[in-house]
């Protein structure tokens, strides 16, 4: 159900404020939230065991604030300056004998509607003006005064954005420089023709760059996780329009360890190795993303970012999300690497040999 928050100065039982309080919420914002299909909730009503937490979160998730300014009360101005802030979308009343034209400057720009309790008639107009204003400003968007950037949402509420969203066929590299350039403390990559087996694929300078951003930010994070696709590669090298000139370097990126294949790093300590993407699609209602693109990093701060890309029409469609969500998917992204089968060295020196003899014929 919509609710309507009621910031006012409650004070003791049998004081004029509280008096004066009860008389809006009983009087007027019931029967309109009645009427409407609302429900109107205050802070003394609250039962959660913090008070100042489950006050802030009345005002930031209720649909509509009726802020009464009455008294100017240090705790309600408070109140609705984290509401008019973060949200909008907040109606003012003040007690019809406070004279409007002492509202604090920074507020004195706000309507604030009068109100008296003297005659059922001053009543019946106070409600029905109150009434009309909370079913115009329900259609009305949200109107924060503070407007944060999709990063900043995420960091202060613990929410999951879209940070961006573009649709292209080579964009998409220039956002993933966007997000690795900067210290990671882990990064998941998985990209079925890696770009760092094949290397670049020619006249594409977006990957090119792409590449050496990523291999400075494998040498300077924590943990890389690499799932690429053999299978993949090899259908890719096939196809009559790839070139791939800097394929024949790939020992400058990749190394044999033990017999696995494994990400070149200037630290020598680190031993990052390269998992397999399953072939198998015997499962009929399952099959394996055919371009299975996904990069997910950890900062320094703990925040996580992931891209994913796919396929729309002859374009790739990519976003770029940010926000605690992200933080289990990439749970989910490692352990899912855990459960892949290494790339054999014997694998990469077969896929080039195969490049060899297509280049060939080519």
């Amino acid at each position: 159900m919509n609710t309507i928050a009621f910031i006012c100065p409650i004070s003791k039982k049998n004081t004029s404020e509280r008096r004066r309080a009860n008389d809006i919420m009983n009087r007027v914002l019931n029967p309109i939230a009645t009427e409407i299909g609302y429900s109107v909730i205050r802070a003394d009503f609250l039962e959660g065991e913090n008070v100042i937490d489950d006050i802030i979160k009345m005002i930031i998730e209720a649909d509509i604030v009726v802020a009464d300014l009455t008294g100017f009360n240090p705790n309600v101005l408070y109140e609705f300056g984290i509401r008019k802030a973060i949200k909008g979308k907040c109606i003012c009343i003040i007690n019809k004998e406070r004279r409007l034209d002492k509202l604090p400057f920074d507020i004195s720009h706000f309507r604030a509607t009068p109100y008296e309790f003297n005659s059922i008639e001053s009543v019946d107009e106070f409600r029905k003006d109150i009434r009309n204003k909370i079913i115009y400003m329900a259609k009305l968007p949200y109107s924060p005064q503070v407007h944060l950037t999709a990063s900043e949402l995420s960091d202060l509420f613990g929410v999951t954005v879209i940070k961006k969203s573009i649709c292209s066929k080579k964009d998409h590299y220039l956002l993933s420089n966007e997000v690795i350039n900067r210290r990671c403390k882990q990064i998941f990559l998985m990209q079925r023709s890696s770009s760092i087996v094949l290397g670049a694929e020619q006249l594409w300078d977006e990957e090119k760059q792409f590449i050496k951003i990523l291999m400075d930010a494998i040498n300077n994070c924590d943990k890389f996780y690499h799932i690429i696709s053999t299978e993949g590669i090899k259908a890719h090298i096939k196809r009559k329009s790839s070139f791939f000139p800097e394929f024949k370097d790939y020992n400058k990126r990749i190394f044999n360890h033990s017999g696995k294949a494994a990400v070149k790093c200037s630290d020598e300590n680190k031993v990052f190795i390269l998992k397999n993407l399953p072939e198998d699609d015997s499962d009929t209602y399952f099959k394996l993303d055919r371009q299975a693109r996904i990069m997910s990093v950890e900062y320094e701060d703990g925040q996580v970012e992931t891209i994913i890309v796919q396929s729309l029409g002859t374009d790739q469609t990519c976003f770029l999300i940010r926000g605690n969500y992200m933080k289990d998917y990439l749970t989910k992204c490692k352990n899912y690497y855990a459960e892949c089968t290494p790339v054999t060295w014997r694998q990469i020196e077969d896929l080039y040999h195969q490049y060899e003899d297509i280049e060939k014929h080519k």
